[in-house]
């Protein structure tokens, strides 16, 4: 799930096909998409959603996922867009996932939203033929993803989107096992955790990690790793990321995700998850958190950010919820 935003008409239908990669910031395969929009013509893309093909025996249980999350959604109109699955011939009543469509179709109409003619396509790619479910006989092509104008935007703003969900998550490949192996004897020989001291650490990491000279270093990610170890250092790392900078956020976390050894990765991937869910990118906020939840099932935090992603709850509502509680653990 992600909520960036992006403008288009309704009625650029390989237009929006060609912007999806750039949302989801990969290039899907296999897979049902969903496209939210407010406001009309031009209208603004606020929130997609991927989710895999289902088995025909699944149509119900995905069906449920996407109703609750775009229920929990604002939204005026919403898009359904299927890439892959079996398509012999170009008859349109030979279309693949027909019957999840009709799902997604009657989801719409049971929330009140306008539904855009819900589109198949084989792939994401430059000419690839698009077809209609609900328009016999209504097709076209996908424009070249990369020159169109959500492709050229993203260039502009420095964003990467990636071949597929897999090169996306090889973004968080941990450092060399030595490396980590290196960290993780310092952590186990570091003192007593003092508060206010690792939250110290953390901020002027925080201050300083946008900076050309800026380089993380063993001592480092072992003092963040174990402080954060601290329910109280983590309560003000969350502060932080509600009340700072998002792009040093970003950056930190990242870096440290990739650095840190187990079991204490899964404090700066929880970190990097949620500075990710609360700038609309919930596709890097899920690899994030099965990193944290790989390293320590037991983490609570990381825990609930997941829920909250699986059942599309807003970004700005993640959000307050999350300031409110850093004011009550402060007060």
């Amino acid at each position: 799930m992600t909520n960036r935003s992006v403008v288009m008409s309704h009625a650029e239908c390989g237009t929006l096909i060609a912007a999806v990669p750039f949302m989801l910031r990969f290039v899907p395969t296999a897979s049902l998409i969903i496209v939210g929009f407010t406001g009309t013509s031009p209208c603004r893309a606020t929130f997609t959603m991927r989710v895999d093909l289902p088995a025909p025996s699944d149509n119900s249980a995905a069906l449920g996922v996407l109703r609750d999350a775009i229920s929990r959604q604002e939204l005026d109109a919403v898009a359904v867009i299927v890439v892959g699955g079996d398509h012999h011939d170009a008859a349109d009543d030979d279309l693949p996932h027909r019957a999840l469509v009709r799902g997604c179709a009657a989801i719409a109409e049971d929330l009140g939203l306008s539904l855009m003619s819900p589109l198949w396509v084989a792939a994401i790619e430059a000419y690839q033929a698009w077809f209609s479910y609900a328009e016999p006989g209504r097709f076209g092509t996908v424009p070249e993803p990369r020159t169109s104008a959500v492709g050229l935007d993203s260039v502009v703003v420095g964003e990467v989107t990636y071949d597929n969900r897999d090169h996306f998550t090889a973004q968080l490949s941990p450092d060399p096992a030595g490396d980590l192996r290196r960290r993780a004897q310092i952590i186990q020989h570091l003192p007593h955790i003092v508060v206010d001291d690792a939250a110290a650490i953390v901020r002027d990491a925080l201050d300083h990690v946008t900076e050309p000279d800026f380089s993380i270093n063993d001592e480092l990610v072992a003092r963040i790793g174990h402080g954060l170890t601290h329910p109280r250092v983590r309560d003000i790392a969350v502060s932080f990321i509600v009340t700072g900078a998002a792009g040093a956020s970003e950056l930190l976390w990242s870096l440290l995700t990739r650095a840190t050894p187990r079991p204490h990765v899964t404090y700066p991937a929880t970190l990097l998850a949620i500075t990710a869910y609360l700038r609309g990118d919930g596709v890097l906020a899920g690899v994030a958190l099965d990193l944290a939840l790989d390293a320590d099932p037991s983490n609570v935090l990381a825990a609930l950010i997941r829920t909250g992603l699986q059942h599309g709850v807003a970004p700005q509502k993640i959000e307050q919820l999350l300031s409110s509680a850093a004011e009550e653990k402060a007060a």
